[in-house]
């Protein structure tokens, strides 16, 4: 790789290349993002994000373009900024941000095409119940039902995917 880093996130593109974006080097978030191709085993920087952010989540659309959602940027703050990759211009645009500022989330592309994307922690690093829908089409978020705790007898508390959709 280019630069080394800790809590990136990374998803396989269409193409069968390997995306790898933000993370950390040292304490410092990273706004760049690196392909790896499969075939010829090299690393290509692919732009730059809009924001500097680890501990993010990067999902696959339905069009082949990448959501990436929240995480933690400069001085470990909690983020709600998203952003879209699109790998035929290797750019990256910024779109709505989350209702919520989440880091150390999950996300999910639903069958319908929409994005769950649901707790993780907040800005004082509370665990989130919260969970919203992004779509594609408007280019926005929704909040939609939260999240239940369902280990009343743990000492760390898991949440469920409880919400209706």
């Amino acid at each position: 790789m280019h630069a080394r880093r800790v809590h990136a996130a990374a998803i396989v593109l269409r193409n069968g290349k390997l995306l790898v974006t933000g993370g950390e080097a040292g304490a410092q978030s990273l706004d760049s993002a690196e392909t790896y191709d499969l075939l010829d085993g090299k690393w290509t920087v692919s732009g730059k994000m809009t924001t500097a952010r680890a501990n993010h989540t990067a999902t696959m659309l339905a069009d082949g373009r990448v959501l990436i959602t929240g995480g933690t940027g400069g001085h470990h703050s909690v983020l709600a900024s998203a952003e879209i990759y699109d790998p035929k211009t290797n750019q990256f645009t910024a779109t709505a941000s989350l209702h919520d500022a989440r880091s150390g989330h999950t996300a999910a592309l639903l069958t319908y095409g929409k994005v769950l994307i649901a707790g993780g922690a907040d800005t004082q690093g509370k665990p989130l119940a919260s969970a919203e829908l992004y779509d594609p089409q408007s280019g926005t978020f929704t909040a939609t039902g939260a999240l239940q705790n369902r280990a009343p007898n743990s000492r760390t508390p898991r949440l469920c995917w409880m919400a209706a959709f």
